[in-house]
């Protein structure tokens, strides 16, 4: 519905609003582009969508966008979808890639060494990153073609200062983010 209106938010502050959608023919669809713009890392963005033939506000409690530095998501030639409907708010995941997986990171929090563990569902470059809480990048884990199978790296923190960090893992145009935090 031409209508609709999409939102994404910083707590109570709203950082991009799109109406105005279209129909993608293939799919029949409606579909919104819409721009974020974010301040710093870490910042957690949440979506709400606002049917107008219903009259009703969808509100994303879960799914959520975490921001890291310089960070672009999707475009025009490889957006990245999500799916408003009567019974979930959330990303498609049929659409997207889901060849790694990274399980909660352990003991978090954690004092000096922290262990990282991912599936990687095919053979493929993945990339392991652990930014501070400004978004800069502190730590290059792992940057190699890893095989298929369960994979697990230590982050030795010595030298780190207590506080909070985000471990990236990339994959392809799979990125998947968590936060852990370091106590000495």
């Amino acid at each position: 519905d031409s209508q609709d209106i999409i939102a994404a938010f910083d707590g109570e502050e709203c950082r991009g609003v799109k109406t105005n959608g279209i129909v993608y023919p293939p799919t029949g669809r409606v579909i919104f582009g819409i721009t974020l713009y974010g301040n710093g890392s870490g910042e957690i963005i949440s979506f709400k969508a606002y049917d107008a033939s219903t009259d009703h506000i969808f509100d994303s409690t879960d799914f959520t966008y975490t921001f890291l530095p310089n960070d672009i998501v999707g475009g025009a030639d490889e957006p990245l979808e999500w799916v408003f409907n009567d019974t979930n708010l959330g990303i498609d995941t049929e659409l997207l890639p889901n060849d790694i997986s990274l399980y909660p990171i352990y003991p978090n929090p954690f004092n000096a060494i922290a262990s990282v563990r991912f599936t990687v569902e095919v053979d493929r470059n993945l990339v392991l990153k652990v930014y501070d809480v400004e978004g800069r990048l502190v730590k290059i884990l792992l940057n190699e073609h890893l095989k298929k199978g369960n994979h697990s790296v230590q982050w030795n923190a010595d030298g780190f200062s207590s506080g909070v960090y985000f471990v990236l893992l990339e994959g392809g145009r799979q990125r998947i983010v968590q936060k852990m935090m370091l106590i000495k």
